[in-house]
């Protein structure tokens, strides 16, 4: 059975089972650069670290690099926190594309920001938009004659996300988020048959602290737990070592068996006295699973400016 047999085979499942519950939402390994994605009540890191209220990125992840069709990520996002009116704001556009099977997703979000009286930062998210769901069964193969495959299926649907998160800056943050709150129908009947496919609602996770070794230079210690039901609880593990504004590395471990490196620089700015900052990061995942075929490792890259004073 060749690679692309063994993927075609593997999408084809998914499309087609009455039901699909499993990790439904593309997962980038730089979260603390996508985190306005997986929750709405997110403040920029580049906030914390630099002062600097407005942030924007745009991030490409291929995952699964030995498999024809594999999964392709692009997502763009602008966001700020605004401290004087207590009041984040963003918005943000994702594309997915794997096999014949892609997704694109605009939102925009808001959030409030309660500053509490030991320093902690306490924000509550919402976003809101509108995502448009293809399958180009035209390109399924494995389907007997005259059923669903013929047929090309787009669907745009509404959806929001909640989230909330608590920040002791330069110490720890928690945050907990549900992306696809409400849950997607997305099914399609014609004159043969219908299928149907969930988009179920995600709860998603995270925690952090921090290790100072001196004013400029720490350790970020974090961890990301992701729930779908009807599929395997999923956790991350990640250790980040950050020199000043100027560069950092990182590594990570997930219970679905993947290895993480990462590492970024500031090409411009970066320090208090400077108003913007421009940041290239990469990624590289290696899953380790002897379950199943290999189906290759990850590549992400992410770019990010960010500017204006906030203090």
């Amino acid at each position: 059975m060749t690679k692309r047999y063994t993927f075609s085979l593997a999408v084809l499942l998914c499309i087609l089972s009455s039901t699909l519950f499993a990790q439904q939402l593309p997962l980038l390994h730089q979260f603390r650069e996508s985190s306005l994605y997986v929750n709405p009540a997110n403040i920029s890191s580049d906030y914390f670290q630099t002062g600097l209220s407005y942030s924007a990125g745009a991030t490409y992840r291929y995952q699964w690099t030995d498999v024809e069709g594999a999964p392709r990520t692009m997502m763009a996002r602008v966001e700020q926190y605004a401290p004087e009116k207590k009041m984040t704001w963003g918005a943000y556009i994702i594309n997915d594309e794997t096999g014949p099977t892609s997704f694109t997703s605009a939102y925009f979000r808001g959030g409030y920001v309660i500053e509490m009286d030991n320093e902690m930062l306490l924000s509550f998210g919402l976003a809101a938009g509108l995502a448009q769901y293809r399958v180009k069964g035209s390109e399924l193969f494995f389907l007997e004659p005259d059923d669903i495959a013929k047929v090309d299926f787009v669907k745009i649907v509404p959806d929001i996300s909640l989230g909330a998160y608590l920040y002791s800056p330069g110490k720890y943050y928690f945050g907990l988020s549900v992306p696809q709150t409400l849950g997607i129908d997305l099914t399609y009947k014609n004159e043969v048959r219908d299928f149907n496919i969930q988009r179920v609602q995600h709860i998603f996770g995270n925690a952090g602290f921090f290790v100072h070794i001196n004013d400029s230079d720490f350790f970020e210690i974090s961890s990301w737990g992701k729930y779908v039901g009807g599929s395997p609880f999923n956790a991350d593990f990640n250790i980040k070592y950050q020199h000043g504004t100027g560069f950092w590395v990182g590594a990570g471990w997930s219970t679905a068996l993947s290895l993480r490196a990462d590492f970024g620089v500031t090409l411009l700015g970066g320090k208090f006295e400077t108003d913007n900052m421009l940041k290239v990061a990469y990624a590289y995942d290696y899953n380790f699973s002897k379950v199943g075929p290999f189906f290759g490792s990850a590549h992400e890259i992410n770019l990010s400016y960010a500017w204006g004073w906030g203090y």
